[in-house]
């Protein structure tokens, strides 16, 4: 197999082992029993368990990094609602990336890994705050609303609704609760237009 595909089969073995069993069951030995090749041949790929971990992080952050272009909607509320949406339908994608994209807690043993989790959740929460404020700007939000505020709910409100959807053993359809979601959400930001 070659190098990138099974550096992609290990780390997609990593996070299934997280899913089912939990962090502290992840090891290069579960993966390699899983994946059924030796120690050494995940050692030819990773140097440690550490450096499984900063990756699983990555792919994770790239599988659920969403950006989309301000100019393409008509008001700030739509872009809200369709990252809201395609949120919910990447995680649909790939349910087992909750087990680790809300859980940043289970890896404070690894610095490096931890900041990545910050890092990410620092660009998302400023991300959104621009969208409030030029919301704000363009007349569609209330002046009233503190972005930083709506910022870090509109965060909660994603994770809290992936981690209650995990633990129902993803038994119903995201993408399906996000209009739900949204319409409850946006009530803080008194829509004008």
């Amino acid at each position: 197999m070659r190098t990138e595909n099974r550096q992609k089969e290990i780390l997609k073995t990593a996070l299934r082992i997280i899913h089912e069993r939990g962090y502290k069951d992840l090891t290069v030995r579960n993966i390699a029993d899983r994946i059924e090749i030796s120690e050494p041949a995940i050692y030819r790929h990773f140097d440690n368990k550490e450096e499984i971990i900063r990756n699983l992080a990555k792919m994770v952050f790239e599988e659920n990094y969403l950006v989309l272009d301000r100019e393409e909607y008509e008001n700030s509320y739509e872009l809200l609602r369709e990252i809201l949406h395609r949120q919910f339908e990447r995680l649909e994608e790939n349910p087992y990336i909750t087990a680790v994209l809300f859980q940043s807690e289970i890896f404070r043993e690894y610095p490096e890994v931890e900041r990545l989790f910050i890092e990410h959740r620092r660009e998302k929460k400023d991300y959104l705050e621009k969208i409030v404020k030029k919301g704000q700007e363009k007349g569609h939000f209330s002046n009233d609303v503190d972005a930083e505020t709506f910022a870090l709910l509109f965060m909660g409100g994603v994770r809290m609704s992936a981690l209650e959807w995990r633990n129902e053993e993803f038994s119903y359809s995201l993408t399906e609760e996000a209009g739900r979601i949204a319409d409850e959400l946006f009530k803080i930001l008194k829509w004008t237009d």
